[in-house]
């Protein structure tokens, strides 16, 4: 390999770095940005069309090689998200690397064509980025909804939680459709995600075959008291419950917020992992609290 062949393949390595470095700061500086999948889809795409464009007049390479190292910033990202929600999530996690992918060669093809055939390549410029617009509105709200939930059978085990008018053993949630959202004070989706479990609880509020519990996890420090303050903070009335340990390690959570759906035999029948604005949770919630609440009979 030529030293000017290695530096162009190095840039372009470098420019799908920065494209990434852009998106994932960005999330994490605007939550407007890292709550709302869409925020970081149409970032992303933005980020790596741009990367593209720049490196697109380079041609010591064809364009899948090219394509293939501005978009491999892509990979890094997933990375980042996988820390931060585990594996749950991962068919979500690919939609941000397909969309580096297509966006990177975009721009690569429109730079390239500019010199030779300047209509084409607004032409092809304009499609690239309405057909992500449209991607952002029709299908992204979509994605998390789909990867989020997911459904299981499985009876709930045996654990108990202390509330103010004392413990909640999990055997008295039995014949009630339950929700056991777990959060923490610290955690700044949880915060994001409990003004939407409040508006689902007040949907509820007058069934007494419906539960809502916040259980408040008792990770890194947390207690009763700094849960309590937060709810009032945020003036949220959710009934809310504390938990020291034995609740969530035997329910297997792994990362805040977790949610589950109890039916009224006692099974757990879904989980809900992490949280995403675009979703909206209230409505998604309220349809599978629903299925539950219809369903009759021993299973």
């Amino acid at each position: 390999m030529s030293k000017t062949t290695a530096r162009t393949a190095l840039l372009d390595l470098l420019s799908g770095v920065i494209a990434i470095a852009t998106v994932v700061g960005s999330s994490i500086a605007w939550h407007a940005i890292g709550f709302d999948f869409r925020g970081i889809f149409a970032l992303t795409a933005a980020a790596y069309f741009l990367a593209g464009i720049v490196r697109g007049s380079a041609r010591a390479a064809g364009l899948v090689w090219q394509t293939i190292r501005v978009s491999v910033g892509g990979f890094l990202g997933i990375g980042v998200l996988i820390i931060n929600d585990g594996l749950h999530l991962l068919a979500l996690l690919t939609a941000p690397v397909l969309t580096a992918i297509a966006l990177s060669a975009a721009g690569i093809l429109v730079r390239r064509l500019w010199r030779s055939d300047r209509r084409s390549s607004v032409m092809l410029g304009a499609l690239s980025l309405i057909t992500a617009a449209v991607v952002v509105l029709a299908a992204v709200p979509w994605l998390p909804s789909y990867s989020a939930f997911e459904a299981t059978h499985r009876p709930l085990p045996s654990f108990a939680l202390s509330a103010d008018n004392g413990p909640i053993p999990s055997e008295t949630l039995k014949g009630h459709v339950v929700v056991l959202a777990f959060w923490a004070s610290w955690c700044l989706p949880c915060l994001e995600e409990l003004p939407e479990l409040q508006r689902a609880y007040m949907r509820y509020q007058k069934d007494p075959n419906v539960v809502f519990l916040a259980v408040d996890t008792g990770w890194a420090g947390e207690t009763p008291e700094k849960g309590k303050r937060r709810l009032t903070q945020r003036h949220l009335d959710i009934p809310v419950a504390f938990d020291a340990g034995s609740a969530a390690k035997s329910l297997g959570v792994d990362g805040l917020p977790t949610l589950f759906l109890v039916d009224r035999n006692g099974n757990l029948r879904f989980v809900h992992h992490a949280y995403d604005r675009s979703e909206h949770l209230e409505l998604a919630l309220a349809r599978e609290i629903e299925k539950l609440r219809n369903e009759t009979g021993e299973k």
